[in-house]
């Protein structure tokens, strides 16, 4: 529709347009860039979980035909392993949506298999979770992904786990969710805070994700008290407002 001013990953967005049925599933089409608009704060309570067991198919949907709730999860895995078949086969040569020769398709979707962990390998690791990785070049002429080589490792990759003809798959949305490289060795710095410590670091890798654990002494046992964090933003931040006598931080990527 013309847009190309990217809301950043986490923006709550408003979106109007007609629904309709696609695989036993639910999906919203916007009919134009007005059917979006950026809000500021949630306007409903979220609650973040691996899929909704409640909108497949108008005639089961337990809310109403009126009515429609949808919660996605954003996931980051790590020692990803790509491939371009459910059974570890290279990138395809011949399909059209495949990551033909080793590149992502251009104004259309290519379909990717990973497995976490350790190279496809029967039997030890066979257990390939699906990439839907969208490459429309809606509005423009190209997009980031038209003609990039795709990884064959990633140090992390990050997408909506989404629900997707009875399975489910990760849906990546940059370019900069396969992360090639190992993050970078970053600086961290601690400051009062009413209440609590305001902890920051930086340089922050475009894409990894970075753990923020806690404890009482130096010795633990630690904690986690965030993570997911950095994945937008250049550098790294969080306030803790969970005040204590003495805290020890430690910040790690992945």
């Amino acid at each position: 529709h013309g847009n190309t001013n990217t809301p950043p990953i986490g923006t709550y967005l408003t979106i109007s347009g007609p629904i309709a049925v696609y695989t036993s599933a639910l999906e919203i089409d916007p009919t134009s860039l007005a059917s979006f608009t950026t809000n500021s704060a949630p306007v409903i309570p979220i609650s973040p979980k691996l899929e909704n067991s409640s909108f497949y198919d108008l005639a089961t949907n337990v809310l109403g035909s009126n009515a429609l709730t949808i919660s996605d999860s954003l996931v980051t895995f790590t020692n990803a392993y790509l491939y371009g078949t459910a059974s570890g086969g290279a990138f395809g040569t011949g399909g059209s949506h495949s990551g033909v020769g080793g590149i992502f398709s251009s104004n259309t979707y290519t379909i990717l298999y990973f497995t976490v962990g350790g190279p496809y390998h029967v039997p030890d690791n066979t257990n390939t979770i699906e990439i839907f990785q969208p490459g429309y070049n809606l509005g423009k002429t190209t997009n980031e992904f038209d003609y990039q080589p795709i990884p064959t490792h990633c140090y992390q990759l990050t997408g909506v786990y989404a629900g997707f003809n009875g399975g489910s798959e990760i849906v990546p949305l940059r370019l900069a969710d396969f992360v090639t490289n190992p993050p970078p060795a970053f600086s961290a710095t601690i400051a009062p805070a009413k209440p609590g410590a305001a902890l920051t670091w930086q340089p922050v890798q475009a894409g990894s994700t970075y753990t923020l654990n806690s404890a009482s002494n130096l010795a633990g046992p630690w904690t986690q008290t965030a993570y997911g964090l950095a994945y937008y933003p250049t550098n790294g931040a969080f306030t803790d407002t969970n005040v204590a006598p003495a805290k020890f931080y430690r910040i790690s990527s992945p």
